[in-house]
């Protein structure tokens, strides 16, 4: 399907040139109040009132004088009348500049006009409406766009272990869920970024001040950061997260009956389409809650620097000002003086005459310029390392470690199994052997396999279900067989 079997292919122009801003503020008016609430086809001379009201409200963003177009060939006489000012010719010119937007709005393809005799009314084509709810979505921001997701998974996960089949479209908006949460974290580090490149591209201390307080302080921190790091933290109900995902993966009967809902909601068109589907969407939750730490430990880290960024700035600032402190500072002892000796005069007003003050001495050597003295040779100084708290630092390892332990690779997996395997070509995993907290982790990722092998072991080692179940202090699981590919045991034999 091609994009613009969609989309008009002069969809995008009315963005390419200078008056595109007020082009997206037209757009995303209109969508607000007749499209993105309700059934409403309203009539065209509705729309072009909202499009004057808004060159009324905003006429710094008619930048750029287009060849007015007027209104298409439909003609009607009734509906709702423009009300106008008391300036006739300001009032023509905004009324002509709406009857061409309305125009360009129909002839790009992001309107589309249905004449019913005399009757005309105006719909907005689907395609025009997903770029325009993307449009809006950047304007209120990501805050409102990721409100609730981290809950909303919690609830639908909650809800397919109780009735699988009934609730199965709510696993697959679950894992769409848990994409957006994924691409939401990525916007909060590229708006880091982009604070970040306008800071370092400010010419003045003030534009550097303004970046640092509005973009990064008042969007980022304020809106951004405090929507993930508060009742959409992911570490909220993670691990609840993490559970269901590996009680519905591993519940024979609730996979079922998953796949006959994914069938009735025609979300798969048969049973094995249903299957490779409920696997991609347990696998896509499992992935962005299971490696959350790395995402927020990326945008932490850059935060800090920001952060640093700030603390340093201000502090050179303090430094710079404090040259001029001090020739304010010596500019109020001089007229302190002035003052003392004029109430030793008899005077008390702090306002000295002239006669009071020193005669400015235009000529003579004591207003000459001072000639410049010789630079002083550079000498070598011993150069002081960046002190480095050892406590911190240790507490940044421990951290690197942690989050390190838990990302279980192939190769950890494959040397775990080269060294229980011993020679043999196959192991239960009631059988695998756990005396460390790695060791777990690698069984854990290896029973997470249950269903079948990832692409980078498969052609090592394949996997099958067994009977029975691994019960002891580390887990308790349905049992497999884990056995040596065909092609390595002939290697081995060989």
């Amino acid at each position: 399907m091609l994009l613009f079997d969609h989309l008009s292919p002069d969809f995008f122009l009315i963005f390419s040139r200078s008056n595109r801003h007020l082009y997206a503020q037209v757009v995303t008016e209109i969508y607000d109040q007749y499209f993105g609430v309700g059934f409403v086809y309203p009539k065209r001379n509705d729309l072009v009132l909202v499009i004057y009201n808004v060159l009324r409200a905003n006429p710094d963003l008619w930048t750029e004088d287009e060849e007015l177009l007027g209104l298409p060939d439909v003609v009607r006489k009734r509906g709702r009348r423009l009300r106008v000012l008391s300036d006739e010719a300001g009032q023509d010119r905004l009324l002509k500049q709406a009857q061409h937007i309305y125009r360009r709005l129909v002839d790009t393809g992001w309107l589309e006009e249905e004449a019913q005799g005399l009757k005309v009314t105006v719909d907005m084509p689907p395609a025009a409406l997903l770029v325009t709810e993307r449009l809006v979505a950047l304007r209120e921001g990501l805050a409102v766009a990721a409100a609730g997701v981290v809950v909303a998974i919690r609830t639908a996960l909650n809800a397919v272990r109780v009735d699988g089949r009934t609730n199965a479209a709510g696993l697959r908006k679950a894992a769409e869920n848990a994409q957006a949460f994924e691409r939401s974290l990525r916007v909060v580090l590229s708006d880091l970024r982009r604070v970040e490149r306008k800071v370092m591209d400010s010419d003045s201390l003030e534009a550097r001040y303004q970046a640092f307080f509005e973009d990064f302080i008042g969007e980022v921190l304020l809106k951004d950061l405090e929507e993930i790091q508060g009742p959409n933290h992911p570490y909220r109900h993670r691990t609840e997260i993490l559970r269901d995902v590996e009680d519905i993966s591993l519940s024979d009967h609730t996979r079922e009956r998953v796949m006959e809902g994914y069938v009735e909601d025609r979300i798969s068109p048969n049973g094995a389409e249903a299957r490779a589907q409920l696997d991609h969407d347990l696998r896509v939750v499992a992935a962005v809650f299971g490696n959350i730490d790395i995402s927020l430990d990326h945008i932490n880290r850059f935060r800090r620097k920001l952060e640093s960024k700030l603390s340093n700035t201000i502090r050179y600032a303090e430094q710079g000002e404090g040259r001029i402190s001090r020739r304010v500072v010596d500019l109020v002892r001089g007229l302190e003086e002035i003052r003392g000796r004029s109430e030793i005069l008899g005077r008390t007003s702090s306002i000295v005459p002239g006669p009071y003050l020193e005669r400015p001495l235009y000529f003579g050597r004591a207003v000459l310029a001072a000639p410049r003295r010789p630079r002083p040779p550079v000498a070598r100084q011993p150069l002081e390392s960046r002190r480095v708290d050892p406590a911190q630092a240790l507490r940044r390892a421990m951290m690197r470690d942690y989050a390190q332990l838990f990302q279980v690779g192939p190769d950890q997996v494959r040397a775990y199994l080269d060294r229980v395997l011993d020679g043999r070509t196959s192991l239960e995993a009631r059988d695998m052997p756990v005396t460390s907290l790695e060791e777990f982790l690698v069984v854990d990722e290896l029973r997470r396999y249950r269903r079948g092998m990832p692409p980078s072991l498969e052609r090592w080692y394949v996997i099958k279900g067994a009977e029975g179940w691994r019960v002891d202090e580390w887990f308790r699981c349905p049992n497999f067989r884990l056995s040596l590919y065909e092609g390595m045991v002939d290697a081995a034999g060989s």
